[in-house]
């Protein structure tokens, strides 16, 4: 992530990933990244893989002044058990628009 971002073990072997200042290309960019690079995680004397179910969300600054952050985590935690539901290994994301969250499909451009 960049210096401008939070990473926070939020409990157990999840963690919250605050991105400052994204779109949705951004979002995905490092979304992916960061799934790669636990991906590439090997131990060693080991066959066993590590892989992460990442749930993202994208909170529109008209968003920000009507939703409390409990709700902004629980919204990426649904996308985040979205992501385990369909075998892990990915992202799954959403934008918030007012109270309306739709899904985020990747970018052309991030594909």
């Amino acid at each position: 992530v960049r210096h401008s971002d939070y990473v926070i073990r939020y409990g157990g072997d999840e963690f919250c990933v605050l991105l400052v200042d994204v779109n949705e290309h951004l979002l995905w960019r490092i979304a992916e990244r960061v799934r790669e690079r636990i991906a590439a995680i090997r131990f060693e004397g080991t066959t066993a893989r590590v892989s992460g179910s990442i749930g993202a969300l994208i909170c529109r600054p008209e968003s920000r002044k009507k939703i409390v952050p409990k709700k902004l985590i629980a919204h990426a935690d649904s996308a985040m058990y979205e992501s385990k539901k369909l075998g892990g290994d990915r992202v799954c994301a959403y934008q918030l628009y007012g109270r309306r969250k739709t899904r985020l499909e990747v970018p052309q451009s991030s594909a």
